[in-house]
């Protein structure tokens, strides 16, 4: 079981994550190269104009890569605890694909495509370790009915990040690498139809199941 402290350090570190980003975004939001994520090469950062922000827009970047790296001791706890109907497909593939975005992104420079992108992801982030932190206490279990709408939060985020994707990409005289907007649509779909069978799977049936088992009631009385 994965202690409180370390869910409270969790959700510090995306409400951190996300104020200085929002902070960085709205400051910027004429900035051609930073505001509208089309940037001609990956590698060249933008000349932000306030002193030392340029490098408070990289420490973010980098510091957002090493949260999600973190949270891939969710996956080595469900093992070391013998969890192991935690470690789905889905689990293991949504921590470990984090892997190698730090490796693309940071490789070809801090992206400033998905900026915007991890600003909803660690805003999501934040409601989903709320959750968990919430669920250690058994007085609260009772109020958590909302569990199945954090899926349908994660999966409205990453329809949201396709098509701010494609929006900024498909303008006219947007520069951004090619190759970089493929791999983030693809991933994007993806996760679209993981999350979204784990949705059905887990919720949806259950309801279609439980409407069955009201209706037989029913006709039984």
């Amino acid at each position: 079981m994965i202690s409180k402290p370390v869910r409270c350090l969790q959700i510090a570190a995306n409400v951190w994550f996300c104020y200085n980003a929002i902070h960085l975004m709205w400051r910027y939001w004429d900035d051609e190269n930073f505001a509208n994520l089309c940037n001609q090469s990956t590698t060249e950062l933008p000349d932000l104009s306030g002193p030392g922000d340029t490098e408070r827009l990289v420490f973010a970047a980098v510091f957002y890569f090493h949260v999600r790296l973190i949270d891939l001791l969710d996956t080595v706890f469900f093992v070391l605890t013998k969890k192991f109907s935690h470690v789905s497909f889905l689990h293991v593939y949504h921590h470990c694909i984090v892997l190698l975005n730090a490796y693309v992104y940071m490789r070809s420079g801090w992206g400033h495509l998905i900026f915007s992108g991890a600003v909803m992801n660690s805003m999501v982030h934040v409601l989903m370790y709320s959750y968990y932190f919430l669920a250690t206490f058994s007085s609260m279990k009772p109020y958590l009915w909302w569990k199945r709408y954090l899926t349908l939060t994660q999966i409205l985020q990453f329809v949201t990040m396709a098509l701010h994707v494609l929006w900024v990409t498909t303008r006219k005289g947007c520069r951004s690498n090619p190759l970089l907007v493929y791999y983030n649509i693809i991933q994007l779909l993806v996760f679209i139809a993981l999350f979204s069978r784990f949705y059905i799977q887990s919720y949806a049936a259950q309801t279609h199941l439980k409407l069955e088992n009201d209706t037989k009631s029913l006709k039984q009385n």
